[in-house]
């Protein structure tokens, strides 16, 4: 069985570091989206706006889940 997907939007900020850390802790595969960059090698990170709508379709994609951090 293959790894859950998470995208957590805002990664790399304060709060969204520390839960992509307990996602990778509790098996998921992470991608991160975020205008700053990413500080996190183990993820798939995607550097963009979310109020970009081709950015967003790039990162939903194959994603099961997603935290919305971004603010």
């Amino acid at each position: 069985m293959s790894k859950r997907t998470l995208l957590i939007t805002g990664s790399s900020g304060f709060i969204g570091n520390h839960v992509v850390e307990e996602a990778l802790k509790n098996g998921y595969k992470v991608k991160g989206l975020d205008l700053n960059a990413n500080v996190n090698p183990a993820i798939e990170f995607i550097k963009g706006d979310i109020r970009d709508k081709s950015t967003v379709s790039k990162a939903v994609e194959e994603v099961d889940f997603i935290i919305y951090l971004a603010g």
